[in-house]
């Protein structure tokens, strides 16, 4: 399609920016916060809904951008955003081009994701979403995360965080260039005007109408289509290449500064694509299976935010080796 990479299409787009959203990628998650009770159930899904998100976010023209623009300490303007926005607004497609941004706050028992140890025979670090405090109301210790986060926190909880800084980023022009494409030599996409994940997802839907393949190779551009359309909207340019662990200080261990922990006997971790990046983040599943990672700073987590039908804590404890505390729930 003759995509090039941010930074190399855009060489001085500001690195701290890139580690500022890294920091708040937490990727997709199952979970359930109702367990061995027998309930009714409604079951429903979404129709693929990375790349429904993506679309109504207005990601695709990030990807095709001359440039992007970061606009910086939008706190205020965030924060306005959040006091007024409602569960109903989200059913409104120009709502979601206002989540682009990204805000670092100071959690007081706000529900965020995060990464622990929730599994007790395992140890396998995984994502939740929990009440996460603070350590302490220093800003020095706030986090990142991004602004569709924080809005399912303020309808989950009904309150607004303590924003210390935010940032939202725009795109602007498009790239020379840009190939028209076919998918599987058949789904023609135009990059400059049309929106991939958008037509990935209608021509798979429209196959069903389609006469003129067979069904083998409608089989084929079906799968061909979902894996294409959930692969680049999760994360395209999330990338994890494995390399030996690194050394990890006892004091990094301890959680002072930035939380680090080892792979007990050197196994594999994530290491930056081309020396760019950050080696330790870690692009998270819903069942990741890797020990290596970073997360910013100190949390607690309250360890009843997940209870068994009959109301015990659902919540293990494993954190001996890492800076993450419960917090008694209240």
């Amino acid at each position: 399609m003759g995509i090039k990479p941010i930074l190399e299409r855009q060489p001085t787009f500001p690195k701290e920016y890139i580690g500022y959203s890294q920091s708040a990628f937490f990727g997709g998650r199952a979970s359930a916060h109702i367990r061995n009770v027998p309930l009714p159930v409604v079951y429903t899904d979404f129709l693929s809904m990375y790349p429904t998100v993506n679309s109504l976010m207005g990601l695709w023209g990030f990807v095709v951008a001359e440039k992007i623009d970061i606009i910086e300490h939008c706190g205020t303007e965030i924060e306005e955003f959040l006091r007024r926005v409602t569960p109903d607004d989200l059913f409104k497609p120009d709502t979601w081009k206002q989540l682009t941004g990204f805000v670092r706050i100071i959690p007081a028992g706000d529900m965020l994701p995060s990464r622990g140890q929730y599994n007790f025979e395992t140890n396998d670090w995984q994502v939740a979403v929990n009440h996460i405090y603070a350590k302490n109301p220093d800003p020095e210790d706030a986090l990142w995360f991004s602004l569709p986060a924080v809005v399912a926190s303020v309808i989950d909880t009904g309150r607004v965080p303590k924003i210390v800084d935010a940032f939202r980023i725009e795109n602007s022009g498009s790239l020379s260039g840009l190939n028209v494409t076919k998918l599987r030599g058949i789904v023609e996409v135009e990059p400059a005007t049309e929106d991939l994940f958008k037509v990935a997802i209608e021509e798979r839907k429209r196959l069903s109408r389609n006469t003129t393949l067979s069904k083998i190779e409608k089989d084929r551009l079906d799968k061909a289509l979902k894996v294409l359309a959930n692969a680049t909207s999760y994360g395209i340019y999330g990338e994890m290449n494995l390399g030996k662990a690194h050394a990890v200080s006892p004091e990094l261990r301890r959680g002072e500064g930035r939380l680090g922990f080892d792979d007990d006997a050197g196994g594999p971790t994530d290491e930056p694509w081309n020396g760019v990046g950050d080696g330790s983040i870690h692009v998270a599943r819903t069942g990741a299976r890797r020990r290596v990672g970073c997360p910013h700073r100190h949390i607690f987590i309250r360890s009843r935010a997940l209870r068994n039908g009959h109301g015990a804590p659902a919540l293990h404890r494993p954190y001996s080796r890492v800076n993450v505390r419960r917090h008694p729930a209240q």
